[in-house]
């Protein structure tokens, strides 16, 4: 009968109460309780294996920020600390240069300021 779509029945197509769909209900349920417990094992293994690999590569991650960090440490000590060092080493140098060779300069005045 065709009018509302509310209205339109088939014969052929059978209710929730029908009989032929009680046996074929029972063992959709059954397929689906079966497939989430087996999914959710599968899954929590699949999960935990992830997490284990998510803690290696944390591990991992943090050790190479700390072999960084070394690296930059040990730049710094290498190139920064020379330089520095520069910044007193040169003004002494140029003062016994221009002691020696430079007007009345004395070997021994320059011997006398490095304390030998």
């Amino acid at each position: 009968m065709k009018g509302r779509l509310g209205e339109i029945r088939s014969s052929r197509i059978p209710t929730a109460a029908h009989p032929d769909r009680i046996g074929s209900r029972f063992v959709f349920l059954f397929f689906l309780f079966w497939y989430n417990t087996t999914m959710d094992e599968e899954t929590a293994q699949k999960l935990a294996d992830m997490d284990k690999k998510l803690d290696n590569i944390y591990r991992s991650a943090e050790k190479t920020r700390k072999y960084f960090l070394w690296t930059m440490i040990i730049s710094l000590v290498v190139f920064v600390l020379p330089l520095v060092a520069l910044l007193f080493v040169v003004p002494f140098v140029f003062s016994v240069y221009s002691g020696v060779g430079g007007e009345g300069g004395d070997i021994n005045q320059t011997l006398d300021r490095l304390g030998l």
